[in-house]
């Protein structure tokens, strides 16, 4: 018995970080690709944290912690210049353009030093 209620919550807190996640792209008018950045992890992996297909590991689920925080903007292991290009991608377009663009070019380079490592 213990061991179903240590997963129903675990699958508790996994329904409330997925809702948390998704009321903080909402709230901030950013993508996966962006909140994936934000959190240090691959869009890829945010996608299937967000669809239930795998839970969020515990530094992932800090970072969210840290990123719903009040004081996100002070949190030194995200890099608080993070949430404001979040901010300003928000309110414009040609600069959401251009963050898009930078995070596609980060990605392509990323799976560059997969490919080779």
């Amino acid at each position: 018995m213990h061991n179903m209620q240590m997963i129903e919550a675990r699958n508790g807190a996994s329904s409330t970080l997925i809702a948390r996640l998704n009321a903080e792209m909402d709230s901030r008018g950013i993508n996966q690709d962006a909140l994936a950045a934000l959190l240090g992890i691959s869009q890829g992996h945010l996608s299937k944290i967000l669809s239930g297909k795998t839970p969020a590991g515990r530094r992932t689920a800090a970072r969210a912690r840290n990123l719903f925080d009040a004081n996100f903007h002070r949190a030194p292991a995200l890099g608080g210049w993070l949430l404001t290009v979040g901010e300003t991608a928000r309110g414009s377009s040609a600069f959401r353009a251009v963050v898009d663009a930078a995070l596609k070019l980060a990605e392509v380079r990323s799976n560059r030093r997969k490919r080779r490592g």
